[in-house]
């Protein structure tokens, strides 16, 4: 994941009125019905096209990005540089293609 640039809402709140934060929640409502119109060709985390991921975990969504290995702690059960899953056997992360048609 990349950080974008720019003032965290949780700062910027305290100081904006009440219209300011009705019209700031209607549109991350609108942001989130347009992302929940999507539709995933995969199960996994969305990357941007030239990540370093292995090119036969990834798999292709629209111009720019692609779906790759899940990256939510669920499937890594450790924290950077430790070595508690290593030895294990690796969870399967994905990407996995959905079966539109069930």
């Amino acid at each position: 994941m990349e950080h974008v640039s720019g003032v965290q809402l949780h700062q910027k709140w305290p100081s904006m009125n009440s219209h300011q934060h009705m019209l700031c929640v209607k549109s991350l409502v609108t942001l989130v019905k347009e992302s929940a119109n999507l539709s995933f060709p995969a199960y996994g985390s969305l990357y941007f096209a030239d990540a370093p991921i292995d090119p036969t975990s990834r798999i292709g969504f629209v111009e720019g990005f692609c779906i790759g290995p899940h990256c939510g702690a669920p499937v890594w059960p450790c924290g950077p540089l430790e070595l508690a899953s290593y030895d294990k056997r690796v969870s399967n992360r994905g990407p996995c293609k959905f079966d539109h048609n069930s």
